[in-house]
């Protein structure tokens, strides 16, 4: 099964959605930390649809709860698995890790990304992927706490 899609071809624009979340944020620098949030959200969502690659697109960005949520649309078919397959227990943990190592690595590299972080951080908000597959409407999240980032 390949699970590594997201972060190989989703690199550029993650870091284009969290360059967006970061620039937000810095300018509304006399705001809280909640507020910074909900406002670069916002911002960023109006960039949705954004296609990830053949298979996946962003169709939404949105604050539910203490979460910073990415609605990652799955076209199972043309992936050649179900979203589904992503909620065992080895899969969406090696996938989390990715995602986790990517954030780490990108926060040393990466002012944006760094920004958007330390935003997430200073606001006890997490980063959640949630990928809905198109063909069987099965969703799942995977959570990347502020102290995993």
């Amino acid at each position: 099964m390949k699970t590594t899609f997201f972060f190989n071809k989703g690199l550029s624009i993650r870091t284009f959605v969290f360059s967006l979340l970061a620039v937000c944020a810095t300018v509304f620098s006399g705001c809280s930390p909640s507020a910074k949030i909900e406002y670069a959200v916002t911002e960023a969502s109006k960039q949705c649809p954004i296609a990830v690659d053949e298979t996946m697109t962003i169709t939404n960005i949105k604050t539910e709860d203490n979460n910073v949520v990415y609605i990652c649309n799955v076209d199972e078919n043309a992936a050649g698995f179900s979203v589904e397959d992503f909620a065992q227990p080895a899969v969406s943990q090696t996938m989390k890790n990715a995602m986790v190592e990517y954030l780490r690595g990108a926060k040393n590299t990466d002012k944006d990304t760094e920004s958007l972080i330390r935003l997430c951080k200073d606001a006890d908000y997490n980063i959640v992927y949630r990928f809905v597959g198109l063909d069987s409407n099965y969703s799942m999240d995977i959570t990347i706490f502020p102290y995993e980032m």
